[in-house]
């Protein structure tokens, strides 16, 4: 008698960018992990390793909001930055 390994689901292999857009759709859709995953055929696991791993790498940024609900706006090129002069005598 031979002895047969219990099949075990294999999943297409992605890469970088589709993983990108996987992850979009599944922001973009109103399904759990779950159903997205099945839909879409993905390991749960997989998915949400990927996701975990783009989701930092997307830090969402943080906005200065002032209690009147307002965004300050500073225009740099006006900014009084300190300047110092120095003198660099001639060689020749």
């Amino acid at each position: 008698m031979k002895y047969q390994q219990p099949e075990v689901k294999r999943f297409p292999k992605h890469s970088a960018y589709e993983w990108k857009k996987i992850i979009q759709e599944f922001d973009q859709s109103a399904l759990s992990i779950d159903e997205f995953c099945r839909h879409e055929s993905l390991g749960k696991e997989t998915f949400k390793k990927w996701r975990t791993h783009y989701s930092k790498s997307r830090k969402p940024v943080k906005k200065k909001v002032s209690p009147s609900g307002f965004i300050e706006i500073v225009d740099s090129s006006s900014a009084k930055v300190p300047t110092k002069t120095i003198d660099i005598p001639r060689a020749f």
